[in-house]
C-alpha cells in the first residue's frame, strides 16, 4: 500500500471516528482532506458518501432537520426520537 493511499485511509477512519462521537465538523473535514489525497474516482465518490450534509425542509408548518448522506435511486430514512445527537452511545456508570 503506497504512502498516499494508507494517509487515505487513515483519515477515513479518523472521520468515521468523530461522527460517532457526533462532531460532524472534524469528521466531514477528515473526509475532504482523504478525498484531497486520493487518487482513485471510486474511492472519492466513496468518501464524500459519507459526509454529513445538513438539510431541511418545512411541511405543514413543520421544520424537518435531517442529514443526506451517499446518494443514488434507493432512498432510505432513519427517525429517532433523540434530541442530542447522531452519537447515542450508552454510558456505563
Amino acid at each position: 500500500m503506497c504512502a498516499s493511499m494508507k494517509r487515505c485511509r487513515q483519515l477515513v477512519v479518523l472521520g468515521d471516528l468523530y461522527s460517532l462521537m457526533d462532531n460532524l465538523e472534524r469528521a466531514n473535514s477528515s473526509y475532504e482532506e482523504a478525498s484531497a489525497v486520493s487518487a482513485d474516482p471510486s474511492s472519492r465518490r466513496s468518501i464524500a458518501n459519507k459526509r454529513h450534509r445538513p438539510q431541511t425542509v418545512v411541511r405543514r408548518g413543520a421544520r424537518i432537520v435531517f442529514y443526506e448522506h451517499g446518494g443514488g435511486d434507493v432512498t432510505l430514512a432513519f427517525a429517532t426520537a433523540l434530541t442530542y445527537g447522531l452519537a447515542a452511545v450508552p454510558t456505563c456508570a
